[in-house]
C-alpha cells in the first residue's frame, strides 16, 4: 500500500483516495505512530517486513524526518523512508 510522508511528493490525495476506494470496505490496514513516537530503524523495518509478510492492503501513513538509532553506544540519524518506498513500490 502506499506510504505517505508528512511532505510526500510520491503522489496526491486523489491518488490515494482512488487506492483506497478501491480496496473492499475495512480491508486496508492504517499505521500511523502520530508525530511524537519515534521508532529505531530496526523497529520500522520489522514493521515494514511484517505489514509486507502479511499481503494485506495498507496504508502507512509516516514522518519523513530521520530516525534515530544507537550504534557503538553513541546515537546517530538514519534515514529509511527511501528505502521503504523502494521496497513497497
Amino acid at each position: 500500500g502506499p506510504l505517505i510522508t508528512s511532505r510526500t511528493d510520491s503522489g496526491t490525495r486523489a491518488d490515494y483516495v482512488e487506492w483506497l476506494d478501491a480496496k473492499a470496505d475495512s480491508s486496508v490496514l492504517y499505521i500511523s505512530f502520530g508525530t511524537l513516537a519515534v521508532l529505531s530503524k530496526k523497529q520500522l523495518l520489522e514493521l515494514c517486513k511484517a505489514l509486507i509478510q502479511s499481503r494485506r492492503p495498507f496504508l502507512w501513513a509516516i514522518t519523513d524526518k530521520p530516525y534515530r538509532s544507537k550504534e557503538d553506544g553513541e546515537e546517530k540519524e538514519v534515514e529509511v523512508i527511501k528505502s521503504f518506498r523502494e521496497e513497497l513500490d
